[in-house]
């Protein structure tokens, strides 16, 4: 049944999504780090209440927000059938400290899995640049992932951080006499850049990345919410009846119209 509800707070289009957009993100409470919410049976949970568990559609955004690259993306999908997850949903999450033990052992899941997953691609021009002392904002903004995507902005100050260290200084002295050697050069360069990249990568949101996935996916809510109760205004009555719909649960309907 659809009822007229006053709308007496008119704002602009923009201040309406901010508006929105607070009040959705106070009530679920931003996180950056994959979690187990609190429903009976835990999903797993990310951003702005973003259910990556047993809504696919809502994983696959969340991996293009973060901009991971195929073969990132196939392992963080491949979570969902490993042996490791299902240990860690077996878990006690009773009290406090076990659901943050559980979430930790999540969160390292996540992250170790994309770690693995995770593999700077260099050129023999990169390693030669590198090798022979080219400046560093030369040559890593050009290091990609899987030869597709690029460094993001925090691997790429974690491998800039290599220039001058006694790591790198130490691989530019090894013996390149022979193509053997020459090899082993470059392959511990490589092996070190990749330490540095996988020592920085984590499977977390920023801020504009969670911003992103909600502004993909908000209007559903909001529409749904404006289908029930008939406000079509722009106001802070709407914007609060569409963080009622955003919140709800099939289960546990917050907007009961």
């Amino acid at each position: 049944m659809t009822i007229s509800i006053a709308s007496n707070n008119v704002l602009g289009l923009a201040e309406y999504e901010a508006l929105r957009y607070a009040l959705i993100a106070q009530l679920e409470a931003k996180k950056t780090l994959p979690y187990f919410d609190t429903a009976t049976n835990p999903l797993i949970t990310i951003g702005v209440g973003f259910n990556i568990d047993n809504n696919p559609q809502r994983r696959n955004q969340v991996i293009a927000a973060l901009g991971l690259s195929p073969v990132q993306s196939a392992g963080i999908n491949g979570i969902w059938t490993s042996p490791e997850l299902a240990d860690i949903r077996d878990d006690p999450h009773v009290t406090a400290a076990e659901q943050q033990a559980q979430n930790q052992r999540l969160e390292n899941l996540f992250t170790q899995t994309l770690r693995s997953n995770t593999t700077a691609q260099l050129s023999a021009q990169q390693i030669q640049d590198i090798l022979s002392g080219v400046a560093a904002n030369l040559v890593v903004a050009g290091i990609t992932l899987d030869a597709q995507i690029h460094l993001n902005a925090t691997q790429q100050t974690a491998v800039a951080g290599l220039w001058g260290s006694p790591a790198l200084t130490t691989i530019q002295g090894m013996p390149v006499g022979t193509q053997t050697e020459r090899d082993a050069q470059s392959q511990a360069l490589t092996d070190l850049i990749n330490q540095a990249v996988r020592s920085v990568t984590v499977f977390s949101m920023t801020d504009g990345q969670m911003k992103s996935v909600f502004d993909d996916i908000v209007g559903a809510f909001d529409d749904a919410a404006q289908s029930k109760t008939g406000v079509t205004t722009l106001s802070a009555e709407r914007a609060v009846l569409a963080s009622l719909e955003y919140n709800s649960k099939p289960s546990d309907p917050l907007l009961c119209i």
